[in-house]
């Protein structure tokens, strides 16, 4: 026997991923797992191999790190102008929501203690939507410009080089 770690064996193929099973039986793994076992699962083990884990398992994931970016969910948009509170109390829903990262609930509870101002949680949980997803936009636009550009070469930098 030799004392060098086998390689893994590939256990399960699938689209998104493949299995590797350890099948070295010195693993350390896979020797705490056996020692854990109680006397009837030993018994058990030896005739129903498949009903314990004791090997080292890894996968391999096929896919690629763009593919994991998650994308945005389709919300309807909300139109501020149809609001049925002044801008003051919207100043103070996004300032309290977004800004001080109050929940709407929190929001509605705060305008209402501190400034009377009742029925702020519907709102507040719209007017941050809409805030939430201004933000998502200008952020997907600002790295589409980014990826367009090129990277200039600065004049002086270039002669410097020389």
């Amino acid at each position: 026997m030799s004392l060098l770690p086998q390689r893994p064996l590939r256990w399960k193929q699938r689209p998104d991923s493949t299995i590797y099973k350890c099948p070295c039986d010195r693993c350390s793994h896979y020797l705490q797992k056996q020692q854990a076992l109680k006397g009837n699962e030993k018994l058990l083990q030896k005739l129903r191999l498949s009903q314990f884990k004791l090997r080292y398992q890894y996968r391999e994931y096929h896919f690629q790190l763009a593919q994991l970016a998650p994308a945005a969910p389709d919300r309807p948009t909300v139109d501020l102008t149809r609001i049925h509170r002044s801008s003051d109390v919207l100043g103070l829903v996004l300032a309290f929501h977004i800004s001080f990262a109050l929940s709407a609930r929190k929001t509605a509870q705060v305008l209402h203690q501190v400034f009377g101002v009742s029925g702020e949680r519907e709102n507040a949980r719209s007017t941050a939507q809409q805030e939430e997803d201004a933000r998502n936009r200008d952020d997907e636009e600002y790295k589409a410009q980014q990826e367009n550009q090129k990277p200039s070469r600065h004049p002086i930098a270039g002669s410097a080089a020389r």
